[in-house]
């Protein structure tokens, strides 16, 4: 050690311990911080799902690109049920089977902030001829780190009811 007086080495050190908190990462989001809001608008013949997903943490998250900006369905992406008969409406859409998911297949959002997008569910579902009340639920998933792609968090799951007027078959 040198000759410096204590106060100085003191200071240093309190410097050194500031300066490591403001530099500091942030910790991984924690349970909830990561949302999501289900709203349909069922009019004019189409079913039009809008998902709004919430990151209220304070670091970046990354959710599935299908999830938001998909313009079609390519798989089953949530659970609908007739609230009357309780039956599930089947997905009748376009099925692309692909391999894992890579950090391409995501999309970046950023802390404390908001993303919504809007899918047309319209011909991806049998739903039956003639006035309905449906309940459609999604349950998603984010990651808090892209080199980690076996560590999905669950998004809490989101559901909604909404009354459509399906045509009926054409002969």
């Amino acid at each position: 050690m040198t000759n410096m007086p204590l106060a100085v080495w003191t200071g240093a050190a309190l410097l050194l311990c500031a300066s490591t908190l403001v530099h500091a990462t942030p910790p991984p989001p924690s349970p909830g911080a990561v949302g999501e809001r289900l709203q349909v608008d069922s009019g004019d013949g189409k079913v039009l799902v809008r998902i709004t997903l919430h990151n209220r943490s304070a670091r970046p998250v990354y959710v599935q690109k299908s999830l938001a900006s998909a313009t079609e369905l390519t798989g089953r992406l949530f659970d609908i049920v007739d609230t009357a008969s309780g039956k599930s409406v089947d997905y009748i859409g376009m099925m692309i089977k692909r391999g894992p998911l890579t950090a391409r297949d995501y999309l970046t959002l950023a802390p404390h902030s908001s993303l919504s997008h809007s899918i047309d569910i319209s011909h991806s579902y049998a739903f039956a001829a003639g006035p309905h009340r449906y309940r459609l639920s999604h349950g998603g998933e984010y990651l808090a780190d892209l080199a980690a792609l076996e560590a999905a968090s669950p998004i809490a799951p989101a559901s909604t009811e909404f009354n459509y007027t399906a045509p009926a078959a054409q002969e």
